[in-house]
């Protein structure tokens, strides 16, 4: 697999991971809908840091996709 395919794959499973994402698991009264949100959460961190550990560019533009997402679903809580 090349790199860019790579890069591409992982981009990818981030984009699907972050649109299954719960951004507001942390108002959850659940216990298990909140750990839940929290191991999610931690597993898009993972996937970012490892786009950054190829280029730290790549970094940068997962985290604004994180936030894109975020401010694109609750845009009254920018």
């Amino acid at each position: 697999m090349s790199r860019s395919e790579m890069v591409k794959d992982k981009f990818q499973a981030l984009s699907d991971a972050i649109e299954d994402h719960d951004f507001l698991h942390s108002y959850s009264d659940d216990h298990r809908v909140w750990k839940a949100g929290v191991e999610h959460e931690a597993k898009i961190e993972k996937m970012i840091k490892e786009l950054g550990d190829i280029d730290e560019d790549f970094e940068l533009v997962a985290r604004h996709l994180f936030t894109i997402a975020f401010r694109s679903r609750h845009p009254d809580m920018v």
